[in-house]
């Protein structure tokens, strides 16, 4: 089979003719073992036009309650150019409120039967209070980005809520040596979890 065959889409690569003859790009470098190279015609810019950032949480496990608190958020984000820090920060501090609450308390309860939605207003919702927020360390890379026409800033919205689940879930995860797999992770399932 030629190169020229060969076409990539949702992380496999498969056969124009033969779209069935596919291989996944995860089991090609578990065989070969070497990083993966991307390239683009020469004068093609690669343009990001999205926040990026990373995000690391320590969380404390008490495990006869199987009660759930997190203690410390790193957090470090590239919106390109920061044009109001104060705005910038807020920002932050909010999306990773958002994904506390997302990650341990906020759940939409439904009626398996008549599928009406149980917890209509904030009453019985759970949502994350100042007791609720950990210390946190959030750090921006403020380089303007040359492809913004925005004076060098992207949008900055939901990046600080993107990845807070996940990062929750693995120090859970890496606290108690179980997953737990759907969210929020309330005390009932790190529990389960530890049973």
């Amino acid at each position: 089979m030629t190169a020229a065959r060969v076409r990539a889409a949702d992380g496999h690569l498969f056969d124009l003719d033969r779209p069935e003859r596919r291989t996944s790009l995860r089991d090609v470098l578990r065989r070969h073992g070497r990083p993966l190279r991307v390239t683009s015609p020469a004068g093609e810019r690669m343009v990001q036009a999205v926040s990026t950032g990373a995000v690391f949480t320590e969380v404390a496990v008490h495990r006869l309650l199987g009660q759930v608190r997190v203690r410390r958020v790193v957090g470090v984000y590239d919106p390109g150019r920061v044009l109001n820090e104060r705005t910038a920060r807020s920002q932050a501090v909010g999306g990773v409120i958002w994904g506390i609450g997302v990650a341990l308390s906020e759940h939409t309860l439904t009626d398996p039967h008549l599928g009406r939605i149980l917890t209509p207003n904030l009453s019985g919702y759970l949502v994350p209070v100042a007791a609720d927020v950990p210390d946190l360390d959030l750090t921006f890379i403020d380089r303007p980005d040359p492809a913004s026409p925005a004076l060098g800033a992207r949008g900055f919205g939901e990046a600080p809520t993107t990845g807070l689940s996940a990062a929750i879930g693995n120090a859970v995860h890496h606290a108690i040596g179980h997953r737990v797999r759907d969210l929020p992770i309330t005390q009932d399932k790190v529990l389960a979890a530890l049973a």
